[in-house]
Parts: structure tokens; sequence; C-alpha cells
């Protein structure tokens, strides 16, 4: 059964026998400002979303919910996470965008079944190494943070295929990336990075992958024998410059 209250200005959620049997529950554009010890109740499901309400804190009545694959809160307040959400481990889609986390829980590194994370436009300045443990990750959204640096662990997760890291802080790539053999899609749009690694040579799967504005754009439009008048406008042109379907096979890095 799929129950949806979205937008009813709920400020707690009541058990109910409809509830009993519920495999997705939204409860979007209400006023929850927890999640409560009910939520543990809720035994068959599969599927929660609780995006733009004021939730603070992620509890721990995740880990009871044995059945439970997706979980989006996006735009919350969410600051922090209870220590033993790693035991929520039967969830492969995590989406906690536009909330208010300082960094990657831990916890979420414990979810081994995980193929699906979307942290973008959170507060997140550093990525834990133990990120290694997501062996199963393909998806990974990150955009929107203040990342200045990746550790070398991240380029380790073998099924990983999308990764977004623009507008970020990043100011280089590791040079591990190339063992990142399954990504197709890349974004590092409105970055500080001033070069990438010849490692970008190996990634034979990719297929987009976004660097306008970064110094290393504006760089290679400022060093063109273009003249004043044209200038201008090619400039305009190449600080939006998105690289699409390319196995970089003609890339050098130069620095």
């Amino acid at each position: 059964m799929d129950v949806a209250l979205v937008g009813c200005q709920l400020t707690h959620l009541t058990f109910t026998d409809i509830l009993a049997s519920v495999r997705s529950l939204d409860l979007s554009k209400n006023e929850l400002k927890e999640i409560s010890s009910v939520f543990s109740k809720l035994k068959t499901l599969e599927h929660l979303e609780l995006s733009e309400n004021q939730i603070t804190f992620l509890s721990s009545e995740m880990k009871c919910l044995k059945f439970l694959k997706t979980l989006i809160i996006k735009k919350n307040l969410i600051k922090s996470v209870a220590l033993d959400f790693g035991m929520s481990q039967s969830i492969e889609k995590l989406n906690l965008a536009g909330n208010q986390l300082p960094d990657i829980p831990i916890q979420f590194t414990m979810l081994t079944r995980l193929v699906h994370l979307n942290l973008g436009s959170n507060c997140i300045a550093v990525i834990p190494n133990m990120i290694s443990n997501l062996m199963s990750l393909e998806y990974l959204y990150l955009g929107g943070n203040r990342l200045v640096c990746l550790p070398e662990e991240m380029c380790f997760l073998p099924r990983l295929s999308a990764l977004y890291l623009h507008n970020n802080r990043l100011v280089n790539i590791p040079t591990n990336f190339r063992h990142l053999r399954s990504l197709r899609t890349l974004t590092l749009h409105n970055n500080n990075l001033s070069s990438l690694p010849r490692g970008f040579l190996s990634l034979k799967h990719l297929e987009s992958l976004t660097i306008r504005q970064n110094p290393l754009v504006q760089d290679f439009v400022r060093k063109l024998p273009v003249g004043p008048p044209r200038y201008k406008k090619l400039q305009d042109v190449l600080s939006r410059i998105t690289i699409y379907s390319t196995r970089l096979r003609h890339y050098h890095n130069h620095s």
C-alpha cells in the first residue's frame, strides 16, 4: 500500500492500522520536526520521503525498518545523524540534499548496499576515507558543498558511474582517478582547478565531463592570441564550456 500525506501541515505522525502494512509513505511539505518512534513500527516500509519538513536530526528509528530501500529527506535542517544509523543495512538510495550536514557521516559508509547517494547543497568540507567501503555505489552527488580536496580512497569505487562535484572549492583531482573505470559522468564546473591529472586518459568510459568556470579554462582563454573585439566573445563562450561525448584521447596536461 502507498500512502501520501503531502502538504497536510502535520506536526507528528500517529500510528494507525493503515500504516501497519504501508510500503511507500510520502510526508513531504509538512511541519515534522523529528523522526519519532512511530516510524520504527512501520515494519513493511520500503520507501520513505520526508522532504521539506523541519527535521534537524536523522534518528536511529530507521534501523528498525528492515525492508527500507529508499530514504529521501531533502530540504530539511539536518545537521547530525544517530550513531547507529549505519545499521540500516537495507538502504539502497539515500537523498539528504539541501540540509546542513558539515561532513559525510561515517555511519553512511557502513551502508554497504547503497547504490545512490545524494548529499548535494549541504556544508560538507571533508569526505571520509571510509567512503571506499561503499562498493555498490553507482551514483554520488556532492555538488554545492565546500570540498577542497578528495581522498585517494574515493578513487577505488568499482561501480561508480556518475560523480557530481560541481560548485565546490576543489583545487586538485587525485592522480588515482584513473581507477574509476566505470565512470561515465563527471561534473567539475565552478571549482578552483588549474589542471587535470593525466589519469583522465585512462577513463575510457567517460562520456560527459564539465569543467567550465575553473582557472584551467580561464588560463587557456587568456593565452589565446585573439584581438580584443573577438576575445571578449570567445571568453564568454569558453567560460561556459562543457565537454560531452569524449574519450579524452586528446587531453594534455601542460601544468
